[in-house]
């Protein structure tokens, strides 16, 4: 919870000290995006990683993606998701990036079986250059998951760092 307070706050400090307001996206692009989840990665001494493929357009976006995460405790951990939501643009050229939607898709883990989960997520970006973005997002998934390995099914949040690629500019 901690870590999705301090984003919130960047993020409506961002807006709030943009200097051309807030707009919808005039450019759809796809994109490919990575992004690593430190603090479970470090906490848990493993790897926490996602690589996702999306769509923007001036109205919202759509992506699909997976998450793996080696090392954990128990068992690996392996996700199929999608994610579809609105996001708003702001400065100059579109500098900054903010993003908000709903998360759904499968978790596997190994020996144990698969699962369902679904929730949230919020994000923004910086654009490095024409072609690359730096980022933050934040998720929040009720994770069946834990069902599988006798434990309660619980919300679990996390905060990662993100690597964006623009992959085509359709308009």
């Amino acid at each position: 919870m901690k870590t999705i307070t301090i984003i919130a706050v960047l993020m409506i400090s961002l807006l709030s000290t943009a200097q051309f307001g807030i707009s919808l996206q005039k450019k759809e692009q796809f994109l490919i995006s990575t992004h690593v989840d430190v603090g479970a990665s470090i906490g848990e001494n493993g790897m926490n990683q996602v690589l996702e493929f999306e769509y923007t357009g001036a109205f919202g976006y759509v992506k699909g993606g997976f998450e793996y995460f080696l090392g954990t405790p128990v068992t690996d951990y392996y996700e199929w998701h999608g994610a579809f939501g609105f996001n708003i643009v702001s400065g100059y050229n579109e500098l900054f990036r903010f993003y908000s939607g709903i998360r759904l898709g499968r978790i596997y883990r190994p020996d144990y079986g698969e699962a369902a989960f679904y929730g949230f997520e919020l994000g923004g970006t910086i654009k490095l250059n024409n072609n690359l973005r730096l980022g933050l997002r934040v998720t929040s998934d009720k994770r069946t998951d834990q069902d599988l390995l006798n434990d309660p099914i619980f919300w679990r949040n996390s905060g990662f760092v993100s690597m964006t690629w623009t992959v085509k500019n359709l308009r």
